[in-house]
């Protein structure tokens, strides 16, 4: 957690310290390890059976036999409950049966005769792997799901049914917005497609390969909000000037609708944006700007003038934003059906996950000099029996072939990795566990 959502890692922390009680299931080793109370470690693959496990040790008194059986207990017997879920090691449809899993944990009733869910200091968190990530859900960025998450009649593709359609030629036109697919190695150049649009801030790699480029303005020229994994809903403002004819990324595609008979764009503000959103998210349907630009006393006095030194930060005088209310707030959710769970077993002699890291190359970091110091490297971690047995020493440049994919990274033999799995880390994002080939490269 401490790469993928420091500030969370942080508020965890410091709950432990305060004396709260953390459970922590994983593949590998983490930092989180030092302040758990109930540490599980499974094999790659088996992230669903051992949340099912967990769940199904809840629902029946249990005199505790082994970790699992400690962790539900805990969770039984705790007044509140917060879960965290991330997504490494795991693919796409997994994350989904894995939130439902944990949901489904989160009803049953404490010794109180209360559940964790609709109440305050109590709920599920995505570790979401960017900081609007919710806000892109709430918007309806989803195959199955419009703005407000209203079912969608027609289901449309998903991410990688998508890269593969480009491959195929059954997708025949993509419009592509603040991504890099061809750059991040998600698509070989523009594979079969006849037509290819992309809206960007940067000549990507995806962007060079299209027919048509639409430059947006970044998030620092413009205003707008953003939602982070606890629902909350911050306003931000222009920094800098536009640069050049960049337009807002609403802006353009309320254009392009225009063309398509669609409607007029509101080019007067936002606002009237803002507007439409209210009336078509229903969580969004009582913020405004005056909500959202609410300012109340904080702790601590951070930017005060007092003698409590609150760091380096500013006074907020921005707003603290609003967070939307949970379904489970109003009313009973009921628990959620779960898909038949198989045991995933990889055929390679040594799967590999892909871990995150804070900084990772690409197109928008690699412009800061700052940060190019502190980026992660490419790199596979290796456990030492394993690295005995390849016969791979630290150091070692290595050739990574999976998924019609192949990387190059460096060895780093530690203790990072556990007994049979490699962990990668530094390269794009890559889901579930990988049956990869490793190829030496010294």
């Amino acid at each position: 957690m401490h790469e993928e959502a420091p500030v969370w890692w942080l508020r965890v922390k410091q709950a432990a310290e305060r004396g709260a009680e953390v459970i922590v299931l994983n593949v590998r080793p983490t930092r989180l390890d030092k302040y758990a109370t109930r540490l599980v470690h499974y094999a790659p693959g088996k992230t669903l059976e051992t949340a099912l496990y967990l769940l199904n040790a809840a629902k029946v008194e249990t005199s505790g036999i082994g970790e699992l059986e400690y962790a539900a207990e805990t969770v039984l017997n705790a007044k509140n409950v917060v879960a965290f879920y991330g997504s490494e090691g795991v693919t796409y449809d997994e994350t989904d049966t894995l939130a439902r899993i944990l949901g489904n944990l989160l009803q049953l009733k404490n010794e109180n005769g209360e559940t964790h869910v609709g109440r305050v200091n109590n709920g599920l968190i995505a570790v979401w792997p960017h900081n609007n990530t919710q806000g892109a859900w709430d918007m309806g960025i989803h195959p199955a799901l419009g703005p407000g998450y209203k079912p969608l009649k027609t289901t449309g593709l998903s991410a990688g049914e998508i890269y593969a359609g480009a491959a195929s030629g059954a997708v025949k036109a993509l419009y592509v917005m603040a991504a890099d697919p061809v750059g991040d190695g998600l698509m070989h150049g523009r594979g079969k497609l006849d037509f290819l649009v992309v809206q960007e801030l940067f000549l990507t790699e995806t962007a060079q390969a299209a027919d048509v480029v639409l430059p947006a303005q970044s998030w620092a020229e413009r205003d707008g909000t953003f939602t982070n994994g606890e629902r909350r809903v911050q306003m931000y403002y222009p920094a800098i000037t536009a640069v050049g004819n960049s337009q807002p990324d609403w802006r353009i595609l309320a254009q392009i609708a225009e063309k398509l008979g669609l409607g007029n764009v509101p080019f007067a503000a936002s606002l009237v944006f803002k507007k439409q959103i209210a009336k078509a998210v229903r969580p969004y349907k009582k913020m405004d700007y005056a909500t959202l630009s609410k300012v109340e006393k904080q702790f601590p006095d951070v930017g005060g003038e007092d003698l409590y030194y609150g760091g380096t930060s500013y006074e907020n005088k921005n707003g603290l934003g609003e967070q939307w209310a949970s379904t489970a707030e109003s009313k009973n959710v009921g628990m959620f059906e779960l898909p038949e769970i198989g045991i995933s077993k990889p055929t390679s002699k040594l799967p590999i996950i892909r871990a995150s890291a804070l900084y990772t190359s690409g197109i928008m970091l690699n412009q800061t000099e700052l940060l190019k110091p502190r980026m992660a490297q490419p790199v596979l971690h290796l456990n030492m029996a394993d690295a005995q047995r390849l016969q791979i020493a630290s150091g070692t440049k290595l050739r990574v072939k999976y998924n019609d994919k192949a990387v190059e990274l460096t060895a780093h033999v530690n203790g990072h990795a556990p007994a049979g799995v490699a962990v990668m880390r530094g390269v794009p994002y890559e889901a579930g566990v990988l049956d990869a080939v490793i190829e030496s490269l010294s």
